[in-house]
């Protein structure tokens, strides 16, 4: 059997959920009321269909966009270019090719990564003084 300040502590929990509830239906009422007699009803579940990532319109927050991922073929094609600048200029450092392509480095990151994973492309070199050479 559950002690006196369970019992207690139950009691009051009850109570305020049911104040809770008759408080929505007052706002509720009060808000009808307002709008001229139109009901209002309180949905506490979320929408049905939420806009995915591509429906989504990016966010401005300190004047910087939200993070839209690129698709694979469109990673491809960057990487794709690295790899044609690397076979033609060997042992170049990863600023002189981005600045060679115009490619920024949240651009470049992932594509020569993919590079470098497959074998197209081998480093030499650490950090900034890394060199990279196309694989024929």
């Amino acid at each position: 059997m559950p002690s006196l300040n369970d019992q207690i502590r139950l009691r009051v929990e009850a109570f305020v959920s049911e104040l809770e509830g008759l408080i929505r239906e007052a706002a509720l009422q009060s808000i009808s009321e307002a709008l001229g007699g139109k009901s209002v009803t309180h949905r506490r579940s979320l929408p049905s269909h939420r806009p995915t990532r591509s429906e989504a319109e990016p966010r401005q927050s300190g004047g910087k966009k939200a993070r839209i991922r690129r698709s694979l073929s469109q990673l491809a094609a960057v990487a794709d270019r690295i790899h044609a600048y690397v076979s033609e200029n060997p042992g170049k450092r990863g600023e002189e090719i981005k600045s060679a392509l115009k490619i920024g480095t949240k651009e470049w990151a992932r594509p020569v990564q993919m590079l470098v994973e497959s074998g197209r492309v081998t480093t030499k070199g650490e950090k900034r003084a890394t060199a990279y050479f196309a694989k024929r």
